[in-house]
């Protein structure tokens, strides 16, 4: 379980999850579409 004191980490946590992920795609997207 996750506490509430960790919540903010957590949240920070995915945040960069998800912008990563969005970066990889975009540059893939770019790659691919580029040709």
């Amino acid at each position: 379980m996750i506490r509430e004191e960790d919540k903010p980490a957590w949240n920070l946590f995915w945040v960069k999850v998800i912008a990563l992920l969005a970066a990889v795609a975009v540059l893939s997207f770019a790659c691919w579409g580029g040709k």
